[in-house]
């Protein structure tokens, strides 16, 4: 068995996952990826994923879930604790590469993770921010200003939010890979050394931060939204109030309907707790402003170049 350590858990699976180094434990796993045969239930197509061409099939009880990519193979996500694959691609990194996005995204969600389809970084404070957009906001851009800055990668794409006994947010370290495509490589000036396709004749490369990589919690400072509107000027704009809710709920990185009922309530209550600690702007750029995000990025970073209390205690 393979063990890894994924936003503090401890996961246990049959299989090498390249994108991230092994962890050493002696203890039981938090997850556990197994492989059998299964029966999917009654599924319906979800339009608001995207993967490999298609849109994934899902299924199932909040607290047995499924997910289907037609010919690539089908997920099963048990209490937060158990994924199980049916495997149908006989690709590993194909494997990999689903495992590591709804699924386990699913068992994030079955264990109570505040979630967003976002990317996180740490000011040198100690304090996370938090980042996401549509397709061709800039989240690529903004992440790389941030670590040419100075600032620690926390985590690609998916962003997990817990809360202490007094309800402060922390982001979650996932795992110290980001994925580029190959002009945000060259555009950006990033060490292509170690470069590798997140799997077979991918558009996107991953590339190990692990020298910039924060590996613990950080404390959630700012939340940002990014727009890219080229009829406009470069805007930094004040988020608060249903405006904050509504953002969040956008960039909810599973079926809309696993938030039905209890769920729905839960995410509005912790997301009161979020905009307590934090603070939500939006910021509207266009393609000719980058030194503009560039001037932005220095200024904040230089506002927290002193540890915070919070990530002193953490």
């Amino acid at each position: 068995m393979n063990y890894y350590k994924v936003f503090d858990l401890v996961i246990e699976t049959p299989f090498c996952l390249a994108e991230i180094d092994r962890y050493e434990t002696s203890g039981h796993p938090d997850i556990r990826i197994t492989e059998e045969a299964f029966i999917l239930p009654e599924m319906m197509q979800i339009k608001n994923i995207f993967r490999m061409n298609l849109n994934p099939d899902f299924g199932g009880e909040s607290h047995d879930a499924f997910f289907g990519w037609g010919p690539y193979g089908a997920f099963r996500i048990r209490e937060g604790h158990t994924i199980t694959f049916d495997r149908k691609a006989s690709e590993s990194d194909l494997l990999q590469h689903f495992l590591l996005t709804e699924p386990l995204t699913y068992a994030l969600h079955q264990r109570g993770y505040y979630l967003l389809h976002a990317s996180a970084v740490v000011l040198p404070s100690g304090e996370a921010c938090i980042f996401f957009g549509e397709p061709g906001a800039g989240k690529s851009t903004t992440m790389a200003t941030f670590l040419k800055q100075g600032c620690e990668f926390l985590s690609d794409d998916l962003v997990a939010i817990t809360f202490d006994q007094d309800n402060r947010p922390f982001v979650l370290p996932s795992f110290p890979n980001i994925k580029l495509t190959q002009g945000a490589i060259e555009a950006l000036d990033f060490d292509t050394t170690h470069a590798k396709p997140i799997f077979r004749k991918a558009s996107k490369f991953a590339i190990n931060m692990d020298g910039k990589f924060h590996n613990h919690p950080a404390p959630l400072k700012y939340i940002f939204s990014l727009v890219n509107d080229n009829e406009k000027t470069f805007q930094v704009n004040k988020i608060s109030g249903i405006m904050s809710h509504w953002q969040s709920l956008r960039h909810f990185p599973l079926p809309m309907m696993v938030l039905e009922g209890d769920g729905l309530k839960k995410r509005f209550v912790e997301g009161t707790y979020i905009q307590k600690a934090s603070e939500s702007f939006e910021i509207i750029r266009n393609n000719n402003n980058f030194s503009e995000i560039k001037d932005f990025v220095a200024s904040l970073v230089r506002q927290h170049q002193m540890p915070a209390l919070d990530a002193v205690q953490v």
